[in-house]
């Protein structure tokens, strides 16, 4: 029953996660049951772990059986469970009482009647218990109110503050939770600079040491949800694979909905991103045009040089109108430019009744769409950048990674991975090789000697520094921002409190809570920058910085 141990029970993310099942998936089922039915290793701490729970008595307030409420979930189990393997003690506002009765079959036989002192040894004597009090004539005589202060007075009054680990949400602003086969960290929002408030991590094995995620070798799939109002391109879902991604838009201004990508075959391994074969969009209709005016589909084929363009239906047709333009041939060092005929353009208009437009017109409709492919281009290959990044930087974990509405890209994100800690450190650190850039080439200029290596390496020293206070002082900033905010309103108020109706005091301590709950996790975030700078102060040595052209000047 313990929260943060639920390695009996499955995860309920992956639960809530419907995926096809595949041939070879179904075949590895029995090989996994037959690995299960051993059974995890015997738990070297079963039946020593005490937790405290809520005893509710029946027989007031309209309650008919005994029950347990677990305070940290506030969920109720009856006294009865199979998941409880004994009860050592219960307390009220009278005494301390010891349980008598053996527990050796679990707790579904036990007697709550804590005046029964063979059940139940109280700890305390000559005290006044309930059934005393309950006989004389002090209980009829004390008024509810009375009685209910003297026994918030004697049970609440060593309960401290605690509001700072309820703005955080979790001690430290963490927390883990183990189940079969997985884990899921929870973090607290905006304390983590990549914005991370869930982590779900899958294993191979029961004891959760080796790390995996499914995935199709086959496919090698990626697939990510958003949170589109966070994102200023509204992406909902990208669905990525090594020849084709496809997103997902909602709420734009343009009225675009769908993108898909064909990405040709590389023909060197060693390539960045692949080159884009062709681009399907979609839109929405947009009321403000004419259905032949208004496009619902155009596709950009980069291969054959062509831009096919389809648009929505008018009423009373089944048929859409549509454009085929061929793109002239681009200039270069011993060719021209190739001029735009009639030919390069074929156009299926429903409506005959229309003029057909002119071949300038078409010439000016073919330049636009060349200019929008190229923008398409450049979103696509910053779309392959996030990708790559995200999936390299979640890969340590190789788990699915789901973000809050605070993120600022991602709201769920789906990485598959198939690979131990070690496999996954050294292809990130091969990654990270080729791909950082060499930012000691700008130094190396004239660096000859001895001393010059060690003034390089003070330079190094002095511009790190500068760029993390840099970094703490943006923090820094944003604090003074948040306390000013919060003091202008708290002024606001005391000038204003007389006039003010009871929905707008609420709103107004609604806000300064929120106001109080960014500011200590602003705290807390400086604190962290702090710390993470004076580790790298520490850290820094030129023995740790290598680098191909001062190999041979540092000895």
């Amino acid at each position: 029953m313990c929260v943060l141990d639920q390695r009996t029970r499955p995860c309920p993310l992956l639960d809530a996660q419907v995926t096809p099942r595949i041939s070879w998936q179904i075949e590895e089922e029995p090989e996994e049951q037959q690995e299960d039915g051993g059974g995890r290793s015997p738990d070297p701490l079963h039946g020593l772990r005490i937790h405290c729970w809520v005893l509710v008595l029946a027989g007031s307030r309209g309650v008919w059986e005994n029950f347990f409420i677990d305070p940290l979930t506030g969920r109720s189990y009856s006294t009865g469970d199979s998941s409880f393997l004994a009860v050592e003690s219960v307390w009220d506002n009278f005494n301390y009482y010891v349980n008598m009765q053996d527990c050796s079959n679990g707790v579904q036989d036990l007697v709550y009647d804590l005046d029964e002192r063979s059940c139940w040894e109280p700890l305390l004597y000559d005290v006044t218990d309930r059934k005393q009090l309950m006989e004389s004539s002090d209980l009829h005589n004390m008024g509810p109110l009375t009685q209910m202060k003297s026994v918030w007075d004697s049970n609440c009054a060593s309960v401290g503050s605690v509001g700072s680990d309820l703005e955080l949400g979790f001690p430290d602003g963490h927390k883990d939770t183990e189940y079969r086969k997985a884990k899921v960290d929870r973090f607290s929002p905006v304390l983590r600079r990549d914005r991370l408030v869930q982590r779900l991590t899958r294993f191979r094995d029961l004891d959760c040491e080796c790390f995996i995620q499914r995935f199709n070798p086959q496919t090698n799939e990626h697939d990510m949800e958003f949170s589109s109002r966070a994102r200023v391109d509204r992406l909902v879902r990208r669905v990525e694979s090594p020849l084709e991604m496809t997103e997902t838009y909602e709420a734009r201004p343009d009225h675009l909905f769908y993108r898909r990508v064909r990405f040709a075959e590389p023909a060197d391994e060693r390539a960045r991103q692949p080159a884009v074969k062709a681009v399907v969009e979609r839109f929405h209709r947009n009321p403000s045009k004419p259905a032949h005016e208004d496009v619902a589909q155009r596709a950009f084929l980069l291969a054959q040089r062509r831009i096919e363009v389809t648009y929505h239906l008018e009423e009373d047709r089944f048929i859409p109108s549509k454009r085929k333009f061929i793109k002239p041939r681009e200039s270069t060092e011993r060719t021209k430019a190739g001029d735009f005929t009639q030919h390069m353009v074929s156009s299926f208009q429903v409506d005959r009744s229309k003029t057909p437009l002119s071949l300038l017109r078409l010439y000016q409709m073919l330049v636009s769409l060349m200019k929008d492919e190229d923008k398409v281009s450049a979103e696509i290959r910053e779309s392959k950048k996030e990708v790559t990044c995200q999936t390299l930087m979640f890969t340590p974990s190789a788990g699915v990674y789901v973000c809050d509405d605070v993120s600022v890209s991602d709201d769920v994100i789906v990485c598959d991975a198939c690979c131990c800690p070690w496999e996954a450190e050294d292809v990130e650190e091969q990654w990270r090789l080729q791909q950082v850039e060499d930012v000691l080439t700008r130094f190396l200029v004239g660096l000859q000697t001895q001393t010059q290596t060690q003034e390089l390496h003070q330079r190094c020293l002095s511009e790190f520094t500068d760029r993390m206070k840099e970094q703490a002082q943006l923090i820094q900033n944003q604090h003074q921002k948040e306390s000013q905010e919060m003091q202008d309103k708290e002024q606001w108020y005391q000038e204003n409190q007389v006039n003010l109706n009871l929905q707008e005091v609420l709103d107004y301590h609604s806000y300064q809570e929120d106001k109080r709950k960014n500011i200590e996790l602003i705290k807390t975030r400086l604190q962290l920058k702090r710390n993470e700078t004076r580790r790298s102060m520490r850290n820094f040595k030129p023995t740790q910085v290598p680098h191909r052209h001062i190999e041979g000047r540092t000895h």
